[in-house]
């Protein structure tokens, strides 16, 4: 009797998950649990580009002299100083602080000799190669060029926010959540062919 009683309810909770399941299209499930909405999270991560474009070779021309040991966050604290205030020391502390063993503390200028386009050092301290020049931007509304205060390489910059130059997107999923990291340059230091002397002078 007793077992016959036990089958009855089993079978009466059965019906219920299964009129449930029609209702709702899809397994109960607990709260927070698997099957509930991903949410995904964007944000914009703001970044300078060094440029390797022809005919300055910036890069190459700093490798050549003997600088390619440099690391980026070098490379960095070098081109703020002579910046005329186009590279904040905000945004170089932001680079500063990124996490230990990021690429910015790891990469070396002469990873990037012969690149077509730029290196791109972002806020997060990741890093890219980008196929972005600034003879793209040079005297075009929205963008100012200018020498660095050492006189031996540009800077072409954007007067505002809205023209800051969208380069790429990274996407990171943890778990259910979708990252998405998108990246503008605020900024292009580029060389026209003169010569460059980089003194290794860097904090």
């Amino acid at each position: 009797m007793k077992t016959r009683k036990f089958a009855l309810l089993v079978l009466i909770a059965g019906l219920a998950l299964a009129v449930a399941v029609l209702l709702t299209g899809q397994p109960a499930q607990a709260a927070g649990g698997p099957g509930m909405p991903n949410g995904d999270i964007s944000e914009d991560v703001y970044t300078i580009i060094i440029s390797n474009e022809a005919p300055g070779r910036l890069i190459d021309r700093l490798v050549a002299r003997g600088y390619g040991d440099l690391t980026l966050i070098e490379a960095l604290a070098y081109f703020r100083d002579h910046s005329r205030g186009v590279i904040s020391e905000d945004f170089y502390n932001q680079v500063y602080n990124a996490p230990a063993g990021s690429e910015v503390f790891t990469a070396k200028l002469e990873n990037y000799v012969g690149i077509q386009g730029g290196v791109e050092i972002s806020a997060d301290g990741t890093i890219h190669t980008r196929a972005v020049t600034a003879a793209a931007y040079d005297g075009t509304t929205g963008y100012l060029t200018l020498f660095g205060d050492s006189g031996q390489f540009k800077f072409t910059h954007a007067q505002d926010v809205a023209n800051y130059i969208y380069t790429g997107n990274t996407q990171l999923q943890v778990g259910p959540i979708v990252y998405n990291y998108d990246y503008y340059a605020f900024a292009i230091v580029w060389g026209e062919g003169i010569s460059t002397y980089l003194p290794l002078v860097t904090r």
